[in-house]
């Protein structure tokens, strides 16, 4: 059960994984300079929504990369260097690379557990509404309402390319 999900998206997440890992360590090494440059939190989310963008721009076959709060950039900041004595910006490249990844991957992550929580839970919540709405959806078919209620679903998301 559950083998169908990396289907979805058209590749496994190994491959998925290298390809981004591939586009981001290129936009890394064409930023060097900004990236030694940065020397506020605000600057370096300002970087990582341009990281993203460039990111989305790229078809990898996966669904869009949202672009995460400030706060959980900062959170992701502070735990990739809480081992560290110094917590100060500007990043190395290597530095920010290894941050990048950790930040984009946790949001690819979210996306699929969006994925299969909206997926999945649809059809049971479509038939519990259909049996407590009366009316013309109380008498259409089960049988043919859930199948409905969870295509149209699927087209909504991927009109607003989730999937």
């Amino acid at each position: 059960m559950g083998q169908g999900v990396g289907k979805a998206f058209g590749k496994n997440d190994k491959v998925l994984k290298d390809e981004a890992k591939e586009v981001l360590d290129t936009w890394v090494q064409d930023h060097t300079l900004q990236i030694e440059s940065v020397t506020k939190i605000e600057e370096l989310y300002r970087l990582i929504c341009e990281c993203f963008e460039h990111l989305n721009k790229t078809k990898l076959g996966a669904p869009r990369f949202d672009i995460p709060s400030k706060e959980s950039i900062l959170n992701a900041f502070e735990e990739s260097h809480e081992s560290k004595s110094d917590k100060k910006l500007p990043l190395k490249e290597a530095e920010f690379k290894e941050f990048v990844h950790k930040v984009v991957f946790r949001v690819v992550t979210k996306g699929k557990i969006e994925f299969v929580a909206v997926m999945m839970g649809l059809p049971p919540a479509a038939l519990l509404i259909k049996r407590a709405v009366p009316g013309p959806v109380g008498a259409m078919s089960e049988d043919l309402f859930i199948p409905l209620a969870t295509s149209a679903t699927a087209l909504i998301m991927s009109f607003f390319k989730k999937i």
